[in-house]
């Protein structure tokens, strides 16, 4: 695997010194962005998915004194501490999406579009399938206002849910707690990506 991608990365790297953009017509040259930015979705896919072993293992640690993984990562990919970590949770929850993880491998999401996805599913597993269908179709800014409409309905139901039945409402929420292993002394769990309260203090 590692032969493969080394060979893969020389052949691409020989390709972009050689480029000559003047030589290409406005055709050719939208044809050429278009493949890079499949090449690019496949390395962000190859990225979160590796990275959920690097987590899963520290071996982060082992390559200086970096705070978390959030960090080693956003000083070996070049961005910034918040993007990067929005991708070490993506990748931590990943499999609990099947179909996510299927079209992030088909080389069919973005690290924006998968970080937003997998974010607005874990509030409502049940809207996966719609989130993916907005990624598709509306961009960047209209998956973030389904996403952000995803959120908000998971808040409204977990607060109906309380006001039926207290006791069953407290339990469910316990429960996505221990999956979405939030912080251990976070006393009220909160929409993910709001500052909306989803069910009372415990």
């Amino acid at each position: 695997m590692f032969e493969q991608v080394r060979q893969a990365m020389d052949r691409l790297r020989g390709v972009v010194a050689e480029l000559d953009p003047a030589r290409l017509d406005g055709r050719q040259a939208r044809r050429l962005v278009e493949e890079f930015a499949a090449i690019e979705r496949l390395a962000g896919a190859g990225k979160a998915l590796a990275m959920r072993r690097v987590e899963a293992t520290r071996a982060w640690a082992d390559s200086g004194s970096f705070r978390d993984a959030a960090a080693w990562l956003a000083a070996t990919g070049g961005t910034t501490v918040g993007h990067a970590r929005a991708t070490v949770e993506t990748s931590a929850h990943l499999e609990e999406f099947p179909e996510t993880e299927a079209a992030l491998r088909g080389g069919e999401l973005s690290e924006v579009q998968v970080n937003e996805v997998v974010s607005a599913a874990r509030s409502d597993p049940s809207a996966e399938r719609l989130l993916l269908d907005s990624a598709k179709r509306d961009g960047i800014r209209g998956l973030k206002d389904q996403c952000a409409r995803v959120r908000a309905g998971a808040c409204v139901d977990e607060a109906e849910r309380y006001q039926r039945d207290p006791r069953r409402a407290v339990a469910t929420s316990l429960a996505g707690r221990r999956r979405n292993r939030p912080h251990r002394h976070a006393r009220a769990r909160r929409c993910h990506g709001s500052g909306h309260v989803c069910a009372p203090a415990i």
